[in-house]
């Protein structure tokens, strides 16, 4: 089985994967890919490939001829293809901002004429389980909601107005969903409460995952909607912030000996609703807010609000066109620049492993000298033994016969102590440079076949003579 560092790193496209869960049950294909094939299934769910129905296969080991639905083509904001590795997966890219329907958008969700809309199903409750902040606004444990930024009072009159809200804005061409999947929009601080400084305020303690996207067309507009505040002049007494404007001032004698509070400002909840619509495009900054005049009002401002939002996205559309065309000029410079860059390492890389595979020759070379004079140096002393040994044996035996062995028994003690060295032994045991760099790296101009050589017991005596021969006037006409 290939190992996961294999397939690290491997885009596997759509159609690879359509055709291999079609030709082979899901536990096969997992297998093969080290996953389990609920993962497997997961993977095909998310590149929208149709997987194999409970019971496929044993039709058609049956003889069964079971229908195969065809490969639906990627949607905009599909990924192409799945990997181990980190790198993302290419997605289908999406349609250029336009005012204009085109038919190749992103699809719509199916919206009941009756009944919430799609995003908002299950929203209020999950709006109620959230925490309460600090400034009374709610931090819900899920993250992917609509962006409606309210209090725990508020929260079924917010459901209910973005809903009639989302409704209308499909009514009149402009659906509503989340940004898509991988592709980032930005979403700017919301300003949510009104008052002598109250624009200055940030919207930085919860936001949704993904925003909450009106397409004009294809132009997207980022949508927010939220319970409005004010800021005002207040007094905090026995824990609880109060108006400045509801405390009745002191009277009578109370006057002179009433105690002083603590006096700031303060945000309070209004109750009414407010939209803010904005370019979710950072290098195209605009934003919008309508806020409804009592509470209730705001439906009686939805066309208001879809005129402009409509007007607004025609001036946005050349501008994010615009921005669009210098992001992927400068991300195909960035692209050549990345691609010469790994040329340039690639050369670098090749010139270091040459330099290696010198310096390992040359270090080969030198080895191999130093092993050969040494190798001469112990040859040239079991040379002076053995001749000092040959020496001792004629003296030996010119000696008188009643001393002759007692001198034999001192010389074999002698040739004992000295020891005996295989010159032949160690000559095979030296390695020449070529020997030496055998087991390291060679380049590829120098990885060629090379024939095998017959072992001595293969061969004939003949043969070994005539080779032998060969040899032998070689290293003559050498030394020569």
């Amino acid at each position: 089985m290939a190992s996961q560092a294999y397939f690290l790193g491997m885009l596997i496209g759509r159609e690879r994967l359509y055709e291999e869960v079609w030709a082979e049950p899901m536990l096969t294909v997992a297998k093969r890919y080290e996953v389990s094939s609920s993962f497997l299934a997961r993977i095909c769910r998310r590149l929208n490939v149709p997987c194999p129905p409970r019971g496929y296969w044993a039709k058609k080991a049956a003889g069964g001829k079971p229908k195969v639905p065809l490969l639906p083509p990627p949607e905009p904001g599909d990924e192409l293809g799945w990997s181990r590795g980190w790198e993302a997966a290419p997605r289908q890219p999406y349609p250029a901002p336009s005012t204009q329907a085109t038919g190749k958008g992103i699809p719509d969700r199916a919206v009941p004429p009756h009944g919430l809309h799609p995003l908002l199903v299950g929203v209020e409750a999950k709006l109620q389980e959230g925490s309460e902040m600090y400034n009374k606004y709610l931090r819900p444990s899920k993250r992917l909601l609509p962006d409606i930024y309210v209090t725990k009072s508020t929260v079924a009159y917010a459901v209910e107005t973005a809903n009639k809200l989302f409704k209308f804005l499909g009514g009149k061409g402009c659906r509503v969903d989340y940004s898509p999947q991988g592709l980032f929009f930005h979403r700017p601080e919301l300003k949510h409460c009104e008052g002598k400084d109250g624009w200055a305020s940030t919207w930085q303690h919860w936001h949704p995952a993904r925003s909450t996207i009106v397409y004009i067309g294809t132009m997207p507009i980022g949508f927010t909607l939220f319970e409005y505040m004010e800021r005002v002049e207040a007094q905090e007494r026995n824990g609880k912030w109060i108006r400045l404007s509801d405390i009745p001032p002191p009277s009578g004698r109370k006057r002179y000996s009433a105690p002083s509070y603590y006096t700031s400002t303060h945000d309070f909840t209004t109750g009414r609703i407010a939209i803010r619509a904005y370019s979710p495009y950072e290098a195209v900054p605009w934003e919008r807010y309508w806020v409804e005049p009592e509470v209730g009002g705001l439906p009686a401002m939805f066309d208001q609000i879809t005129g402009s939002l409509k007007a607004h996205a025609a001036k946005l559309v050349p501008l994010v066109k615009a921005h669009l065309e210098k992001q992927r000029i400068e991300a195909e410079r960035r692209a050549a620049e990345h691609q010469a860059w790994l040329k340039k390492r690639a050369i670098e890389e090749e010139q270091e492993r040459l330099a290696a595979l010198e310096r390992a020759r040359k270090q080969a070379i030198q080895d191999s000298k130093d092993e050969l004079l040494d190798l001469m140096k112990r040859w040239d002393q079991a040379k002076r033994v053995q001749a000092f040994l040959a020496e001792v044996e004629r003296l030996v035996e010119e000696a008188a016969l009643e001393e002759q062995a007692k001198l034999w028994e001192r010389l074999e003690q002698a040739r004992a102590f000295l020891g005996e060295i295989d010159l032949p032994e160690l000559f095979k045991r030296w390695k020449t440079p070529s020997e030496r760099q055998a087991s390291g790296p060679k380049p590829a101009s120098e990885s060629q076949p090379t024939r095998d050589r017959p072992t001595a017991q293969q061969q004939t005596e003949a043969e070994l003579r005539s080779e032998v021969d060969v040899w032998k006037r070689r290293y003559i006409y050498g030394r020569r």
